[in-house]
């Protein structure tokens, strides 16, 4: 991160930037070796059985409180928050999603073990992700990592969306034609991620029914 920051590109090469520099490195690169993914959980009021679930995956450098706290209304709906923390740290509290096949051993894993808590009604449960985690978890369906049949998007953001779009075409083909799908964007994206979403959406509303909204901010 101190190397991509556009602000600090005049800071590189000094002797006390370098230092820190290096010091940073060797902090994450510690942290790495000691970072496991978590699974935080919030149960509504009453549990049903089977329970619906809504299993939350977080933005790139975000984290799983985040998710618990930015999506505490689906208590509300009955719904069993499962919130998962990717092991994949930046910073302190900060996590991605950016290695594709460990996010993918992951979720795997801690689906399986909210499913081992919990009764999970997997017909009845949403799947949903905001930016990289959104990306994340419409790949994941593609490719058939997770069973989910609902997915909420939020902002889908990462480098297959806007680097690589033209990459969703022959995954989308995979979607099952059973899924169903709400987008949401906000139209304060610059404009190529905004571009780059509305492609998304298009494609998606191709190939499965698919409420899209865009959001004032």
């Amino acid at each position: 991160m101190m190397r991509q920051t556009p602000s600090w590109a005049p800071l590189q090469g000094l002797p006390a930037f370098e230092a820190l520099a290096a010091r940073s490195i060797a902090l994450q690169q510690e942290a790495v070796g000691t970072s496991s993914a978590l699974l935080l959980v919030e149960e509504p009021a009453t549990l049903r059985t089977p329970q619906p679930a809504f299993f939350s995956l977080h933005g790139n450098t975000g984290n799983g409180q985040f998710s618990l706290d930015g999506w505490r209304g689906v208590l509300d709906e009955g719904l069993l928050h499962a919130a998962i923390q990717s092991s994949q740290i930046v910073t302190k509290d900060a996590f991605v999603w950016d290695d594709r096949a460990t996010a993918d051993a992951e979720v795997t894993a801690q689906l399986a073990a909210l499913q081992a808590r919990y009764p999970i009604d997997m017909g009845a449960s949403i799947l949903t992700g905001f930016s990289m985690g959104g990306e994340t978890a419409l790949r994941q369906l593609c490719e058939g990592v997770v069973p989910f049949a609902r997915l909420l998007l939020l902002g889908p953001g990462g480098p297959l969306t806007l680097d690589e779009p033209a990459g969703w075409a022959p995954l989308l083909e995979r979607l099952p034609a059973t899924a169903r799908v709400a987008l949401l964007y906000g139209l304060n994206e610059p404009p190529a991620a905004l571009a780059a979403i509305e492609s998304l959406a298009a494609l998606l509303q191709a190939r499965v029914p698919t409420f899209v909204r865009a959001i004032p901010g």
